[in-house]
């Protein structure tokens, strides 16, 4: 299980407390995220996007997701899909 965790700070320095993740249909207990890759979206830059490899399920795939506060994240779309190989 992969817990991803934001933070933030209003002048750099205080920071408040890690707080999870919310991503809609991610349960954290099925699946993995490897790295999550945000950004302040270029089109609406009041939203944030982000870029990441997911394992949910027993599926993999490269999946986008979006916000607008950093924290709630939209259900991940997947960009690519990947094949699981056995360990």
């Amino acid at each position: 299980m992969t817990l991803v965790q934001v933070t933030s700070s209003a002048d750099g320095t205080t920071w408040a407390p890690f707080q999870a993740l919310a991503i809609a249909d991610y349960a954290h207990a099925e699946g993995n995220i490897y790295f999550f890759a945000a950004q302040v979206n270029p089109v609406l830059e009041s939203s944030l996007l982000a870029l990441f490899p997911l394992e949910h399920r027993g599926r993999g795939c490269l999946a986008f997701a979006c916000s607008r506060d950093g924290v709630r994240w939209s259900r991940p779309m997947a960009l690519l899909r990947l094949g699981l190989g056995s360990t």
